[in-house]
């Protein structure tokens, strides 16, 4: 019944226009289909059903669209602060008919990660969307964009620390993955902002894309954790035998 209120209220259209501006520390999705205004959906809001802290799930329908996204995560629900992580999973459909559905834009982004210094990241891009099988039709393309912003503003793209693109023009559905690894110099109070473009869909076919962005820990840090995650277990250890 939830999923459905929260349905129905972005049917009629309810949210906020996206905006680039400084916020708290919350994660947010929006999503705009073609021309139209873009929507926004913030972590906890009524539109999001989703009631893990860190995470927001959402279904829009139309403008010839039908799609849920799955899950958007970032800290708490995944990774931390200190060591960033931005995932995006999105599945749907697009209405039955001739020709292609509207380009659709989705994003994610959240604000105050605190990692100092030149850092590496993992840019993960996955998609499985239809072909094109009317003629005429453009190919369908997925364009993924990942962003770095320093000002720690909501939707940054202050730098663009990397981007993908996939094409494809056969009749057959297409399942692509891409990882590049990628610095960045991000200063103590940042945000990141992945997006993702689909155009070219035909009507009538369904789709499903993933976009995640994630620092990578540095071979210290994870001895440092190993280290403590031992230290842990030794005094465990230690307490059952004085237990007995």
């Amino acid at each position: 019944m939830k999923l459905k209120t929260a349905a129905a209220a972005l049917g009629l259209g309810l949210g906020m226009a996206v905006s680039a501006g400084t916020a708290d520390a919350a994660l947010v999705i929006s999503y705009q289909i073609g021309g139209g205004a873009a929507t926004t959906c913030a972590d906890g809001a009524a539109c999001d059903f989703n009631t893990v802290e860190g995470a927001v799930s959402t279904f829009v329908t139309g403008a010839g669209y039908n799609f849920f996204i799955e899950t958007a995560q970032s800290y708490p629900a995944a990774g931390t602060q200190a060591l960033p992580v931005l995932r995006m999973d999105v599945t749907g459909n697009t209405a039955p008919g001739e020709g292609d559905a509207p380009t659709l834009t989705l994003m994610a982004t959240q604000t105050g990660f605190t990692t100092l210094g030149t850092t590496p990241f993992d840019l993960a891009s996955t998609v499985n969307f239809p072909a094109i099988a009317d003629n005429g039709a453009t190919q369908a393309t997925a364009t993924y964009s990942y962003y770095l912003d320093n000002g720690n503003a909501e939707f940054g793209t202050a730098q663009q620390i990397g981007t993908e693109a996939f094409a494809y023009n056969g009749i057959l559905t297409s399942a692509q993955s891409s990882n590049q690894l990628v610095s960045a110099n991000p200063d103590g109070s940042f945000s990141l902002t992945s997006m993702l473009v689909l155009s070219g869909i035909d009507l009538g076919r369904g789709f499903s894309a993933n976009a995640v962005v994630s620092a990578v820990p540095e071979p210290a840090s994870l001895a440092l954790l190993g280290m403590g995650l031992l230290g842990l277990g030794l005094t465990r250890r230690a307490g059952r035998r004085k237990t007995a």
